[in-house]
């Protein structure tokens, strides 16, 4: 009872953060900013995934110096098409580089809170803080694939219990910031709490 309760409660836990996570960084937003802001935070993870690997092959073809382009050019596409001056399109993309800012915070923070319950080590921590820009492979990593043999049938499972990425949904991380944030946390607080399900009954038996 005691583990169902806790396991059951990573729902609402990671539904009370993305609630907060998504005031903080989409709330007031447009449609068009929030999809602007998609770009952006893509554009952000391409230059930065290109930093520390140099060969990446990015969906969609953009690269580090692509995205560059983009983001510096960023400020005359809005202000063309949105007929606003380019000093006043200039703020709108600084608004929108610091949202991005904070959806990366918000996915840090969540990689944070699985060190701090002692689910990473050091090393690991830091390891997975430099795939924090990736994204099918940041969840990979995050929520990784356990194989097991009962009653000799093979079956995987994922650390969170949660079922891996529906066929197609790997795109839909690819353009969709909001989508990829939501995967990130609820699968980081379902297995915060199998953890402290599986150290509950390990002092119970104790």
């Amino acid at each position: 009872v005691m583990r169902h309760n806790l396991v059951r409660g990573a729902s609402s836990e990671a539904e009370m953060q993305f609630t907060d996570a998504y005031k903080q960084v989409y709330k007031g937003l447009s449609k068009y900013q929030k999809l602007t802001l998609d770009r952006v935070v893509n554009a952000n993870r391409t230059i930065q995934i290109d930093e520390y690997k140099k060969k990446h092959s990015h969906t969609g073809g953009m690269t580090g110096k692509t995205a560059r382009v983009f983001l510096d050019e960023l400020a005359v596409k809005v202000s063309e098409e949105r007929g606003i001056t380019l000093d006043v399109a200039k703020k709108y993309v600084d608004a929108l580089q610091q949202k991005s800012g904070q959806y990366f915070t918000v996915m840090q923070d969540q990689l944070k809170q699985k060190f701090d319950a002692g689910m990473l080590t050091k090393e690991s921590y830091d390891a997975m803080s430099q795939l924090k820009y990736e994204k099918v492979e940041f969840l990979e990593k995050l929520d990784p694939e356990r194989t097991y043999t009962i009653g000799g049938k093979t079956i995987s499972i994922r650390d969170s219990g949660i079922e891996g990425l529906k066929e197609g949904s790997e795109g839909l991380i690819e353009t969709d910031s909001k989508y990829l944030m939501a995967e990130v946390i609820n699968r980081t607080q379902a297995q915060i709490s199998r953890n402290k399900a599986n150290q509950s009954l390990y002092k119970f038996a104790e």
